[in-house]
């Protein structure tokens, strides 16, 4: 599928399995969907597929499987362009009552000096500037460089204000009842099994709950959003962890290397 597509885009539908023989970039069906840690649509939540993430700026995937019997692993290109340095301790296990719930923002503001520790948050406006970073990364609401078509009806620090008092009262203002409907109706799907991370480059991101410190951030050719990888004890293959969110990653802003210049990666 990966060499007739060029698309890398299955990972997203990667479940985990109890089975140590499979390869953890392959879909073991056996697994109950809602069970998995990884589900990720490839798309800004609340917009419709016309604006996909581009992480690998439109790179396709030259995936070249082995042709050993019995040897399923699978190499692709890119590169590694973070590793993780902490992980949230809040997690998303239930299906909330109103999806927006499990963004849980108050408790990731409340434990970020004791699980991330870098993050600059002594004055007010540095506490700002993080929250409405790991907002926007709960969301996936980065805009990117794309044009916009009409100017922007909320600004982050309104979406998080009308978040708030939704919180706090259960109730909609008639004002933004649209933008719960719009940019929030998905969060359960989205933040279901997911966990807050940070690069050692101080980004933020969202990831499987599987995710650890040391976890490789990788723009990997054909898929449209980042992949952690986890290096094997040999140094030379990795495990897929699952497909992220990390900020300033996502349109392939920073993608500046030539497709004969991407690393190989092998996945088992």
């Amino acid at each position: 599928m990966a060499r007739k597509t060029g698309s890398l885009a299955f990972l997203g539908l990667i479940r985990g399995s109890a089975d140590e023989e499979m390869p953890s970039w392959t879909i073991d069906w056996r697994v109950d969907v809602s069970s998995a840690g990884d589900r990720w649509q490839g798309y800004r939540i609340g917009d419709t597929p016309h604006y996909p993430y581009a992480a690998a700026k439109g790179r396709l995937c030259q995936a070249n499987g082995t042709e050993q019997e019995r040897d399923v692993r699978l190499v692709v290109r890119g590169r590694i362009i973070d590793t993780v340095q902490f992980v949230s301790s809040v997690t998303r296990e239930e299906i909330a009552t109103f999806g927006v719930e499990n963004v849980r923002l108050a408790e990731e503001m409340a434990n970020l000096t004791k699980t991330m520790p870098t993050v600059d948050i002594d004055t007010f406006d540095e506490m700002n500037t993080a929250k409405e970073r790991i907002f926007v990364t709960l969301l996936g609401h980065d805009l990117g460089p794309q044009a916009l078509t009409e100017p922007l009806q909320y600004t982050i620090g309104d979406l998080i204000s009308m978040y708030e008092r939704f919180i706090e009262t259960k109730i909609s203002e008639p004002v933004s009842e649209a933008v719960h409907k719009e940019k929030f109706p998905q969060m359960n799907l989205r933040l279901i099994h997911k966990r807050l991370f940070l690069g050692h480059k101080q980004l933020f991101g969202l990831g499987p709950k599987a995710v650890q410190p040391g976890d490789c951030i990788c723009i990997i050719h054909g898929s449209t959003v980042p992949l952690l990888l986890r290096q094997c004890e040999d140094g030379k293959e990795y495990t897929v962890v699952g497909q992220c969110y990390y900020e300033s990653w996502m349109y392939g802003e920073k993608v500046d290397w030539d497709e004969d210049a991407a690393d190989e990666f092998v996945l088992v």
